[in-house]
């Protein structure tokens, strides 16, 4: 409890699960040649670095997909009798859609696969998994528990909600306009995709070789895509021809991509689950390529799978490096990194506030009961047992007095929001109900 260190070791090993579960779906479909090449564009990938750090679900999400994947074609190798891959398969299915509302695409084409196949028990089972440990879950947090009065509401929620269009408009036509914004959005992020400097934000103060790379890039990640494209829709065609497990990485691929650009939040970690089928795909072809058109003595396709791969890793590489080295500046003195980054002009908010020592400031001169409200979370993993709500600071000077009230809270962190802007400024200017002194 409240350790971030722990925390993010444990998504950490998530990620790492994920490298591991990749290989092993690989090796089933690619043989370990092929499935050792394509970990080299992965495991330099900035965002799953990125994601394998935070704490979040995605790292998880993305092992169990494809442990599921791995274990399908374990289930449906004609040598293999025993029952053990259906029951991980079964397992991870029923409770997978807890973590991601998402994973209902993966969980809906695995029991159509099995329907088209004609093998209803598993179809059954999978569904009936589902719905027993999703209506516990349920049961649990509305009957057992009950929905806190100021919870957030959930993702779902957000789905049938007006965005882009009136209150008055059809969901339909929201749906529509969602799905033509999220498009164009994810299209620019998906041609970076491979050689990906995410986020430029975590980078301050770029070396020479990092400037020089992203002027490239502003043209590569138009190109490249149009060059990979032919390959890509090769694999998909051999997938297709060569397993009869194929339907379930396609249709889970076409209802994920339409999820997410239907879905109101645009995000481009939402496009990490698609980097490891594109990377299948890719190799797949080149394994036909160099079946079909060349023989052992001529490994032209490998020699260039290879140098494709290194291509992607020396790039992303440097990336890695930027981000680590800006955070290692600021994890040593945030005071003095921030100091500096004024100095020379360079602002940036994800920098500016040293939550470690604020919080031992906090630690030192608060009771451990107090609450505080604050519109930034990232303060609560260091003030210990004291109690912190979570209020934006937006919100109308009538609901900050109620909520001050209704939580009892006894102190404000008031930070630089932009500018010489400070969070709840206005708010405390004209609230009639409490007065407030700075400590």
């Amino acid at each position: 409890p409240f350790s971030l260190t722990a925390a993010k070791v444990w998504t950490l090993l998530w990620g790492v699960a994920f490298v591991v579960a990749f290989y092993a779906f690989l090796i089933r479909l690619l043989g370990k040649t092929l499935a050792a090449i394509g970990l080299i564009p992965l495991v330099f990938n900035p965002l799953l670095v990125l994601i394998s750090t935070e704490v979040l679900t995605e790292a998880s999400f993305l092992t169990l997909t494809f442990i599921s994947l791995a274990m399908l074609e374990v289930v449906e190798n004609p040598q293999n009798s025993w029952k053990r891959p259906f029951l991980i398969l079964l397992a991870i299915l029923s409770t997978i859609v807890l973590l991601r509302e998402v994973a209902i695409a993966l969980v809906a084409v695995v029991v159509l696969y099995f329907l088209v196949r004609k093998d209803l028990e598993r179809a059954v089972l999978i569904i009936v998994g589902v719905l027993v440990f999703f209506g516990a879950w349920l049961f649990r947090n509305l009957v057992l528990v009950g929905t806190p009065p100021a919870s957030q509401a959930t993702n779902l929620s957000f789905l049938f909600e007006h965005f882009v269009t009136s209150p008055a408009a059809p969901i339909a036509q929201e749906f529509a306009l969602r799905v033509a914004n999220n498009a164009r959005g994810y299209a620019l992020h998906a041609g970076g995709m491979l050689f990906y400097p995410i986020p430029e934000v975590l980078m301050v103060e770029p070396s020479g070789i990092f400037r020089a790379y992203y002027k490239v890039l502003i043209v590569a990640k138009y190109v490249v895509p149009v060059l990979l494209l032919p390959l890509l829709l090769l694999g998909i065609w051999r997938d297709l021809k060569e397993h009869v497990t194929s339907f379930v990485r396609i249709a889970f691929i076409v209802i994920y991509l339409g999820i997410i650009l239907i879905y109101p939040i645009h995000d481009v970690r939402f496009l990490l689950p698609l980097l490891p089928f594109f990377i299948f795909y890719v190799l797949l072809a080149f394994r036909w390529l160099r079946r079909t058109w060349f023989t052992a003595a001529r490994s032209l396709p490998g020699v260039v799978a290879v140098a494709l791969c290194c291509v992607v890793a020396v790039p992303n590489g440097i990336c890695l490096y930027e981000i680590f080295q800006t955070n290692f500046q600021y994890t040593s003195d945030p005071v003095k990194f921030n100091e500096h980054l004024r100095q020379v002009g360079l602002v940036k908010n994800m920098f500016s506030k040293p939550w470690k020592l604020m919080g031992t400031q906090i630690e030192e001169k608060t009771p451990q009961n107090v609450v505080i409200a604050s519109a930034l979370k990232e303060i609560s993993i260091f003030i210990g047992e004291r109690k912190l709500l979570e209020l934006n600071n937006g919100v109308p000077v009538t609901t900050f007095n109620h909520y001050l009230r209704d939580f009892a809270v006894d102190y404000l962190l008031s930070t630089s929001s932009w500018d010489d802007f400070w969070s709840y400024e206005f708010q405390m200017a004209e609230s009639r109900r409490f007065w407030f002194e700075p400590v």
